[in-house]
């Protein structure tokens, strides 16, 4: 398996090499925009590791209303947890805008990044040196994207898994762009590339009936990665792909383990509650 480092460098010298980028691509007409998918107030509970099961953590999904969506992302390790706040464009199903921030030990809470979506580029500002690959900070840079749908890998598909409740057919493959992270770039996120989604089969995934997706394509080289969806009410069951999202992982892979129904005015003091108990 390439590295992420790797990839990134490969599929810059191809650019260079084959002269002027393609055209965007959009496949928004995949998709058709159903208020009554989203599931507001609705927290998901994820348990995070990587493929070999050798790092842990958790994601918590919590939905405050239709167009938002909140993160927060723990592990590996005790020391500090990410907090994405974002907001989901239903014209273009991807991230219109985001917040992700950076909590640490003893209630610590900065800003570490944050982006603006158009449907041509992502608008990126850097404050945490961590992902400025050690540069000055704060960094802003326009990162082209790849495809419309974008999602943003780091983030563990779990934007796309989000958008992919509107999927207009379940049989019909797709293609989104992915954006991941870059060690080597001055503002953490550069473009991957494109991934196809499409559909497998209807299978027993952990005695839930799911929908299988495969996602293959140059984002991810020659791995094969696979998702997971529950075949009623849609959420991300399960995922697994054999590519670093970034963050400390070497892979990816998230397991369903609980949902229940949280008020939007309570999410806060619960937010506290489950990051002050991953705290260490």
């Amino acid at each position: 398996m390439k590295s992420l480092a790797v990839r990134v460098l490969v599929a810059a010298l191809s650019v260079a090499l084959a002269g002027p980028v393609a055209a965007q691509g959009k496949s928004t007409k995949a998709f058709k925009y159903k208020g009554g998918r989203v599931d507001v107030g609705m927290m998901y509970v994820y348990d995070r590791s990587d493929l070999a099961g050798t790092r842990s953590g958790e994601a918590i999904v919590y939905v405050p209303s239709r167009t938002k969506l909140e993160i927060v992302f723990m592990g590996p390790g005790t020391d500090l947890v990410r907090d994405l706040v974002a907001e989901m464009d239903w014209d273009t199903y991807s991230l219109r805008s985001f917040e992700l921030y950076t909590e640490r030990t003893g209630g610590v809470r900065t800003l570490s990044a944050s982006g603006t979506a158009t449907d041509e580029a992502l608008s990126l500002t850097v404050q945490d040196p961590a992902l400025a690959a050690g540069g000055t900070v704060p960094v802003t840079v326009s990162i082209r994207l790849p495809h419309v749908p974008t999602h943003i890998y780091p983030f563990g598909l779990l934007t796309l898994s989000h958008a992919m409740r509107h999927l207009a057919e379940r049989g019909k493959e797709f293609q989104v762009g992915l954006l991941g992270e870059d060690p080597k770039g001055p503002a953490w996120l550069s473009a991957l590339g494109t991934v196809t989604v499409s559909f497998v089969e209807e299978v027993d995934r952990d005695g839930i009936a799911c929908n299988k997706y495969k996602l293959e394509g140059p984002a991810f080289g020659s791995e094969v990665g696979f998702l997971w969806i529950e075949k009623d009410k849609g959420y991300l069951q399960d995922v697994e792909v054999a590519v670093p999202p970034g963050l400390g992982w070497p892979d990816l892979k998230m397991t369903y383990k609980s949902s229940e129904k949280v008020s939007e005015s309570s999410w806060e003091s619960r937010r506290a509650e489950e990051i002050a108990r991953f705290l260490k």
